[in-house]
């Protein structure tokens, strides 16, 4: 009888934290407080967030979100080895950042890493929960280009599966040349 009282109040608990929006982590909240900054990355404005992106992290070097833009900023700079290093300190502070992966990703691809590239793209997809479409591209891509054919298409059919439109055309080719070899 005790432990049915105390599983009571355990599961009162746990509503009254859920409904107060204690669940939220930090990285939801900065999502919240850094909306301006993440729209000006998103318009690929990089050297113009830059600065206001250092300064946020003046104020909150804690901030896996902005050292994610960071990390996402140096990309579009094509600053490749800047782009790992924000993007690893932004993992380190919250591993759960898939786009993270997925950006430190193509920083690796264009610095010739591509077992690092491959390594974090399967990060990206394992922490999306296998819901992004954009991770399992590239990383048809990189296998097409190990020439592992079969893994590709298997990658990009996935990719097609989630929306993703150019890995339909890269299939399409893949497939055609798939025949090409066989005829």
């Amino acid at each position: 009888m005790e432990s049915v009282g105390l599983i009571f109040i355990f599961v009162g608990y746990v509503l009254v934290r859920i409904m107060l929006g204690h669940h939220n982590t930090p990285t939801m909240r900065d999502r919240k407080q850094f909306q301006p900054l993440i729209a000006q990355v998103g318009k690929k404005q990089y050297a113009e967030v830059l600065p206001l992106i250092e300064s946020a992290l003046q104020k909150k070097p804690e901030s896996a979100l902005c050292w994610a833009l960071k990390a996402q900023c140096h990309l579009g700079l094509k600053e490749y080895n800047q782009a790992v290093f924000y993007a690893e300190k932004a993992v380190n502070i919250d591993h759960t950042l898939y786009e993270t992966y997925y950006h430190k990703a193509l920083a690796y691809y264009e610095l010739n890493d591509i077992s690092n590239a491959l390594c974090d793209l399967d990060k990206a997809i394992w922490y999306s929960r296998e819901q992004f479409a954009a991770a399992f591209y590239h990383k048809g891509l990189i296998l097409l280009e190990l020439e592992e054919e079969q893994k590709a298409i298997d990658i990009f059919e996935k990719a097609i599966k989630l929306g993703h439109e150019s890995a339909n055309i890269a299939l399409l080719r893949l497939q055609h040349r798939v025949k090409q070899k066989n005829i």
